[in-house]
């Protein structure tokens, strides 16, 4: 088909598509109107497969040329020309495949889901009238045949189109789509819920760019529509259920119609969404404001269960089960959002432990809040491990860790010499050090960045979306009983200005902007806290101070709004074009002096800072005073200081359930008697007098066992054997040469049942491998059975044994206890039974003299020798009367053997079991050792200050901090002049607390703590045993989920100490104003970096929601009539914030006059200078 040349229904203009068995073309119909003209392959006239494919779409049609209806895609014109199909339909806008690959295009996931909605609306309403109206089933629902036509969907594509009472003779219809098909479909079979199916496919398709069957062919497709659970994660917790419904396998499940399964899809968050848009006022009257819901015309949301439904099926309609998984945003008083923490270089190592600690302090688990993620950045590979060292709780783990390495020179030589020449001087890029580290040289820091950034950027890219996955604040709200805020995301990054690190600082803000904008956040907020030293202290280093003064220039420089942003990172890789500041706010931190105490204290103040932030509504306030806009003078730095007398409540339990349990541990450990005395007396009793274990009912099993060996029963083996021999003794070979024949079936039994107690037999319990190859057939068989049904037996007595340590006290040894006793039982039946088999062998062996006779008396007549008991082959010649008694005494023989082999393998049963139950013993062994480690592990105390924490890059400091953990995070605070710490009964050590209350605890709150961690923590990983024997790391797999526990569980008992109630008595009691004090700790929290005269400064506290805090609220008016009080229910500490608002010139010109001279003198010289990228000549001077 030319463009623009004539056809018989009009002249086409455009072509629009090209599909397997079809083309699809803009035409211009007459009298001007544009249509779609349709050309479907094949002759209708032809007899090949095409011809079928043609036959099949005109079928279609006739059916569907009936159905009228506002979003069924209008058929003008179907004709037959020339044997040729042509349809004219329609011309719609687009697709909605189309309009999910713009969506993408502009950065979302998919449609988003109010319009998806609104569209798979449209569609249900059409197939639910051809279902109803017209008994037809469209069977070919995808995301190419909805169309879109002024913002509503159309149904089209209608070649296959059946009747419900049509079905297919082969498996899959012809044509059908796999990715979208029902799986009746593949059955050749048609349900009037069959379209639902398909439209369920379509909606998460289009919501969330996921398939819940992701096969790779039809096969595999085939298998999982009618076989598998669907792959529902990519929904909202609230969807799932619905969307599950929908694509039940059998179709009675289903929602009756289409438009009821829609209807699901809104109720499942139309109500939640309508209580956070429509907060109800003081008049007790909600807002008026119109819902999606109420968008849908006459879609009823009410009357879902039209129909019976199983029990078992999920009810996603129900009002109640539809707000499950709901996580309502409160703007007013909320404190949650979606947080991340980006830490670079050691200053930001650190700063992410102390938050962790706190986090630690206040939530306990940080997996319960998981929309707070931690992301510690850093060029040098011994940082990185840095990270991960210290106590599991407050050490980073490997996937909160992402090292940026900087690469050898050839690298970058072969890869991006070019690229790097632009703004990199070769200077520097050959003065990379061997150790691939920084040294502080920022431009090396951004070199790393600029090597990493696509990597980096995806990586930020997976944090983002998964602190804003529904799930994730679901489980973060409903864990931590904290309010959602709202769900915009929020990342800090913490930085030293004078290490390398920030040599990346503005190209990291820059491109988190564009980040955040890709994934449709564009209100999401950056915040920088940039640490900067000790600017007033003379024995700064110079290359500290220059590097300072370079950063604070960059960001100024960068922040002017006339000037823009631009880097290309890569050669081939993406270009970064921007404006503006490249964060939203941006706090300095100084110190006072340089001493590793001035580090402390700094770290403290931002710890404080930050955590209250993310967890009170201090956020709300923080943000009024950060939107307002910048006055003329003034630059874009803030800063901030803190104070707070504080209850260390969830560090006190910590320490307190480490004690506990290290002691509940030495109990466990004990070798005394077992506490539950009576439990193990009960356990073995049950399991002892099981009747299964008696001799008569093993033998049975164990010949059982070995049925499957010797193709049946031994017995019944046995007597087909002798059944065969018998009759081959009536045949004249037989009676004409009967000591021969005696001799070859004689020959043929002992093989197969031994020659009774002359073998060799293996004694019990040892090992015999030279007579294994010497036992028969039916010894081995049920010796391979009795091992068989040892080991079954094993497990049986072996998780009775353990299940003793499920009881509190002395687990160890009840397990002990159980398991010796049933090795003493087996010792004891192993016994009894050699007897029944001795007694039995003297049965054996008096058998056997009766066959040698008999056999003698065979070969006697022949003239042979005499035959003995050692020579089994002899000739001789016998009548028929002898064979016959020769016969009569190998079946007595044979069944006497069969009877001894069988009593021998009981015997063998206890020996194995017996030395199965040792070995479990001896584990036990191992048990002891491993949970005495972690015992001692314990309650080992933090190393020594030896092990020290590198001081932060960029802040010359030496010497550093213990191993990080709840001690030492214990030892940094008690010592930190940001806060004063408040105890329990006036004690003024964490450690003597802890132990104080841990001691208190009465006996059977003992119990009921060793209870707590059997169900919550050893039950779930399958009790002691198995938790001590098969963790790789126990520390974690065991270790913290107790100590977390055990928090838990003395959360319980332990009294709330209100901050505000204990300063208050204590005033009292020392006759200590209260209001004077209230202005001495407002003091305290002076920020770190102070504009002149206190200027654009404002003060908080935050009060515990209790009548103390109302009455201490109440005094701290009167002290600071200026100071804004913030009401935090849960909390039972004081924290005083006092917010530096946008420093002047003046006061940055003040600050930053110190480093002036160094960064000068180091500018100058490309070698030395402390600017990131050289592209730039002309840097904004920061003090003019």
């Amino acid at each position: 088909m030319v463009r623009g040349c004539p056809c018989p229904l009009g002249r086409v203009y455009l072509w629009l598509l090209c599909a397997n068995r079809m083309q699809v073309w803009k035409c211009e119909a007459p009298g001007g109107l544009f249509k779609a003209i349709k050309f479907v392959y094949g002759n209708l006239k032809s007899l090949d497969m095409d011809g079928v494919h043609a036959e099949q779409e005109w079928q279609a049609l006739n059916r569907i040329k009936e159905v009228r209806h506002p979003f069924v895609l209008s058929l003008d014109r179907i004709q037959d020309v020339d044997g040729e199909l042509v349809i004219v339909m329609e011309l719609a806008d687009k697709s909605l495949y189309d309009s999910y690959v713009e969506c993408q295009s502009a950065g979302l996931l998919g449609i988003p889901r109010e319009a998806l909605l609104r569209y798979v609306r449209d569609a249900a309403e059409a197939l639910d009238h051809m279902n109803e109206k017209h008994n037809l089933q469209h069977l070919d629902i995808k995301p190419r045949n909805l169309f879109v036509i002024s913002d509503r969907v159309k149904v089209a594509d209608f070649g296959l189109v059946n009747s419900l009472g049509r079905q297919t003779a082969n498996g899959v219809l012809g044509g059908v789509t796999p990715l979208y098909a029902s799986p009746e479909t593949f059955q050749g079979k048609i349900t009037d819920r069959s379209d639902q199916y398909s439209l369920a496919i379509v909606y998460q398709e289009l919501l969330t760019g996921q398939r819940p069957f992701n096969g790779k062919n039809p096969r595999q497709l085939a298998q999982q529509h009618m076989q598998e659970e669907p792959e529902l994660r990519a929904l909202h917790e609230a969807e799932r259920p619905v969307i599950a419904r929908a694509l039940s396998k059998d179709p009675a499940k289903r929602f009756p119609t289409c438009l009821a399964f829609v209807r699901a899809l809104y109720m499942a968050q139309s109500k939640a969404k309508a209580e956070a848009l429509n907060p109800v006022p003081a008049n007790g009257e909600a807002a008026k404001l119109k819902s999606p819901v109420e968008t849908m015309e006459d879609l009823e949301l009410a009357g879902l269960d039209e129909v019976p439904r199983d029990d078992s099926s999920p009810r996603p309609e129900d009002p109640d089960e539809a707000r499950l998984g709901i996580t309502v945003a409160q703007p007013t008083s909320g404190a949650l959002r979606p947080t991340i923490v980006v830490g670079m270089g050691s200053f930001g190592r650190r700063a992410l432990r102390e938050l962790r600690c706190r986090f630690l302090d206040r939530i306990g688990d940080l997996r319960k809040i998981p929309l707070l993620r931690f992301l510690y950045v850093d060029p040098d590979p011994s940082a990185v491990q840095e990270a991960v060292r210290g106590t599991p709780e407050v050490a980073l783990s490997r996937s909160e860790v992402y090292h940026m390495p900087l690469q050898v020179v050839g690298q970058y030589r072969r890869r991006m010499l070019d690229h790097l020449s632009e703004w990199l001087p070769r200077e520097k890029l050959y003065s990379i050090p061997r150790s691939l580290q920084t040294q502080g040289v920022r431009a090396l820091g951004r070199l790393a960045f600029v090597d990493n950034h696509v990597r980096f950027m995806a990586r930020l890219r997976r944090e983002v979306q998964q602190v804003t996955h529904p799930d994730t604040l679901y489980q973060s709200v409903s864990q931590t009983g904290l309010a959602l805020r709202d769900s915009v995301p929020r990342i800090y990054v913490i930085a030293a200005a004078g290490g390398g690190s920030s040599g990346f600082l503005v190209d990291l803000g820059y491109g988190l902007r564009r980040l955040l904008h890709q994934l449709r956040q564009p209100e999401a907020e950056l915040t920088l806290f940039l640490f900067c030293g000790a600017t007033t202290d003379p024995a700064t280093p110079r290359m500290e101070q220059a590097n300072v003064y370079a950063a604070l220039t960059e960001l100024n420089h960068f922040a002017d709004p006339t000037i823009p942003f631009a880097a290309q990172y890569g050669a081939d890789g993406p270009r970064l074009v921007d404006q503006g500041n490249a964060y939203g706010c941006t706090y300095l931190m100084q110190l006072a002096h340089r001493s590793p105490e001035a580090l402390r204290d700094v770290v403290a103040h931002l710890g404080s800072y930050l955590f209250h932030e993310l967890t009170t509504p201090l956020s709300l306030r923080l943000d009024r005073e950060r939107h307002l806009p910048v006055a003329a003078g003034m630059t874009p730095f803030r800063s901030f200081g803190t104070y707070a007398v504080w209850f260390p409540r969830g560090l006190l339990l910590r320490l307190a359930g480490r004690q506990a349990c290290r002691h509940l541990m030495e109990e466990w450990l004990a070798e005394d008697e077992p506490t539950a005395r009576a439990e193990v007396e009960a356990a073995c009793a049950r399991v002892l007098a099981d009747s299964e274990l008696r001799p008569e009912s093993l033998c049975q099993r164990i010949e059982e066992s070995a049925g499957a060996t010797l193709g049946g029963q031994p017995a019944d083996a046995l007597t087909a054997m002798l059944a065969g021999l018998d009759e081959q003794s009536q045949q004249a070979l037989a009676q004409e040469d009967p000591g021969s024949w005696a001799r070859q079936a004689l020959a043929k039994v002992v093989e197969w049942v031994g020659t009774g107690p002359t073998t060799d037999i293996v004694m019990v319990g040892t090992a015999n491998n030279a007579a294994e190859w010497r036992m028969s057939r039916l010894a081995r068989a049920l010796k391979a059975g009795a091992d068989r049904v040892a080991e079954d037996w094993d497990k049986r007595l072996t998780a009775a044994g353990m299940a003793l340590m499920e009881h509190p006290g002395r687990r160890i040894a009840a397990a002990e206890e159980g398991l010796a006793r049933f090795a003493q039982f087996c010792e004891m039946a192993r016994a009894a039974q050699h007897g029944r088999w001795e007694m039995q062998s003297e049965k054996t062996l008096q058998a056997w003299h009766h066959l040698e006779n008999a056999m003698e008396g065979c070969l006697a007549d022949t003239g042979g020798a005499s035959w003995g008991i050692s020579s089994l082959f002899t000739f001789g010649n016998r009548t028929r009367r002898q064979l016959r008694v020769f016969m009569d005494h190998l079946a007595a023989f044979s069944r006497q053997c069969l009877t001894e082999e069988v009593l021998h393998a009981g015997e063998l049963f206890f020996a194995a079991l017996h030395g199965k139950l040792s070995e479990r013993l001896r584990d036990m062994g191992f048990c002891r050792q491993r949970l005495r480690h972690l015992q001692e592990k314990l309650g080992a105390q933090a190393d020594d200050d030896d092990n020290t924490d590198s001081a932060p890059s960029g802040s010359g400091l030496s010497g550093g901090s213990p191993t990080p953990s709840p001690e030492s995070f214990w030892e940094s605070i008690r010592r930190s002049a940001t806060v004063a710490v408040v105890l329990p009964n006036g004690v003024t050590d964490l450690d003597t607390a802890a132990t104080h209350f841990a001691t208190s605890l009465k006996p059977e709150q003992r119990t009921q703590l060793d209870q707590a961690l059997q169900e919550g923590v050893l039950g779930p990983l399958g009790g002691l045993h198995a938790a001590c024997s098969n963790a790789s790391d126990p520390m974690r797999t065991l270790v913290m989920p107790l100590l977390d526990q055990a928090a838990a569980f003395l959360d319980q008992h332990l009294p709330i100490t209100d901050v505000a109630q204990v300063e208050m008595d204590m005033a009292r009691a020392t006759g200590q104003d209260v209001s004077a004090q209230i202005r001495e700790y407002l003091n305290r929290a002076t920020p770190l970096i102070e504009g002149k005269g206190g200027n654009q400064q404002v003060g908080f506290v935050l009060i515990p929601a209790t009548d103390a805090g109302k009455a201490y609220a109440e005094l701290a008016q009167q002290a600071a009539p200026d100071l804004q009080q913030v009401r935090v229910s849960g909390q039972a500490h004081l924290m005083f914030c006092r917010e530096q608002g946008y420093l002047s010139m003046d006061d940055l010109h003040r600050l930053m006059r110190p480093y002036r001279a160094a960064y000068e003198e180091a500018a100058v010289v490309p070698q030395a200078s402390p600017h990131s990228r050289f592209d730039i000549l002309d840097w904004m001077p920061l003090d003019p």
